[in-house]
């Protein structure tokens, strides 16, 4: 779907968006919209053919016991009737607005609800009408005084603590349910997984001695999904209020008449909403287990705040590289960051000493403690060989430099963690600094 229109009561166009319009650094710039149970299969089919795991449904939540080095759960087969007790390390609900793990450990779910009535129908629609004004790559918003309907193409707003025990976590709709648009609700729920699970599996194979209370790694989950949760609550929240709340009528009709046409004229808005739309703008420039926000530049580093795009916490930019022995051009996304699941070093570096200065700290950091699994890559805009230890592309436009803030004379690295977010940029002397950080997250001395 590459964008929508919206309309009134009578079809009368009102203002229309296209994702194309939007400066996104990705090369996905049309959203798809699938149905629920299409998008459940698509996962639950990947997990077994990738993974070998099966999810098994009829299963219920009984009740949950916390101690401080393990949590019992107790499920149910609801067809069976039998029960199983379940002992683990941790436990992760995402069992829905509803979450019967929440009202078990009596967490409290804030917030407020929306006077509104909202259903989610898939079905099929046919138009005879030569007047009609469905199309296959574009949804349809009507705004009308007595309600909101949209029409996309297939292919009460509470928050709740993320964290509330040192080995218990809520994600997706058990920690924030909002108005439903766009999709937020099932992708904020990726992103809560996504943040979270690299930091388990790190505590997962370094629990060794080491006390999760007041875990800076673990914690961070709630610090930096918790603002994300808020930011929903209010770009849902107010406009829906507009629509359906007790307003008005004559604030409706401004809004929809005036206010909204002349949003959907103004690029700079339009690219807001739209990269909101996207998510692409989440940030965790906040987080406490990211290096002090610094700038490369000519080689010199400096103790300034770098450019938001750039800055820690930010998602890692995209863009054109070349690999090296194929020539083949790609992208820093396909060949690089999606295949990964490890934190990944991003060099920039004309020099082969340089190379193998930082092959030797990646190296260190992988067969000792905390045997961590880093991947290092190389990006150049001059060609020189590939290096034993790590994969070498080229900048051949010296955009990708740009975009990391690492300056052309000298280079600089990246370190970006296993959910594709900045940790830090470094210049290309701080090689140690980056084994310090990793070794200092993780708890190894």
């Amino acid at each position: 779907m590459r964008g929508a229109k919206f309309r009134n009561e009578k079809g009368a166009l009102i203002g229309q968006i296209f994702f194309e319009e939007a400066n996104l650094n990705t090369k996905y710039t049309n959203t798809c919209a699938i149905a629920q149970t299409g998008t459940e299969k698509i996962l639950r089919d990947y997990l077994e053919s990738k993974y070998g795991i099966k999810v098994e449904f009829n299963i219920e939540f009984v009740s949950i016991q916390t101690f401080d080095d393990r949590i019992k759960t107790v499920i149910k087969n609801t067809v069976t009737g039998e029960s199983c007790i379940i002992t683990s390390r941790f436990v992760i609900a995402c069992d829905g607005g509803r979450s019967a793990v929440r009202h078990a450990l009596n967490i409290s779910f804030d917030g407020y609800a929306v006077p509104a009535v909202v259903m989610n129908i898939d079905i099929h629609v046919r138009s005879d009408s030569e007047e009609s004004y469905l199309a296959d790559d574009e949804a349809v918003v009507v705004l009308a005084e007595t309600g909101v309907v949209g029409i996309l193409p297939s292919a009460k707003v509470p928050l709740s603590g993320y964290h509330p025990h040192p080995r218990v976590f809520l994600a997706g709709d058990a920690v924030h349910v909002h108005f439903p648009v766009g999709g937020w609700g099932m992708n904020a729920g990726f992103q809560d997984v996504a943040n979270l699970c690299w930091k388990l599996s790190i505590r997962l194979r370094h629990l060794s001695g080491l006390s999760i209370v007041n875990d800076t790694l673990l914690n961070s989950y709630g610090f930096e999904r918790s603002p994300v949760g808020d930011n929903l609550m209010t770009i849902t929240g107010r406009p829906a209020n507009v629509f359906y709340g007790p307003v008005p009528r004559s604030i409706f009709y401004a809004v929809r008449s005036v206010v909204l046409p002349a949003i959907l004229r103004f690029p700079p808005l339009k690219n807001t909403i739209l990269s909101n739309l996207a998510m692409m703008e989440v940030s965790y420039g906040k987080s406490e287990i990211h290096l002090p926000v610094q700038k490369v530049w000519g080689g010199e580093l400096l103790e300034i705040f770098a450019p938001p795009a750039v800055a820690p916490g930010s998602r890692a930019p995209d863009g054109d590289i070349i690999d090296t022995i194929t020539h083949v051009r790609t992208r820093i996304y396909d060949a690089i960051l999606a295949p990964s699941r490890s934190f990944v070093v991003l060099l920039f570096t004309n020099s082969s000493e340089h190379v193998e200065t930082w092959s030797a700290v990646i190296d260190e950091l992988r067969s000792e403690p905390p045997n961590l699994n880093v991947d290092l890559h190389i990006i150049a805009n001059e060609w020189f060989e590939n290096s034993r230890s790590a994969k070498v592309w080229m900048d051949s436009g010296k955009k990708i430099g740009k975009f990391y803030a690492c300056g052309e004379l000298h280079g600089g690295a990246a370190v970006i963690r296993p959910d594709r977010y900045l940790s830090g940029i470094l210049s290309v002397g701080q090689h140690q600094q980056v084994g310090k950080y990793l070794k200092d997250l993780v708890g190894s001395e």
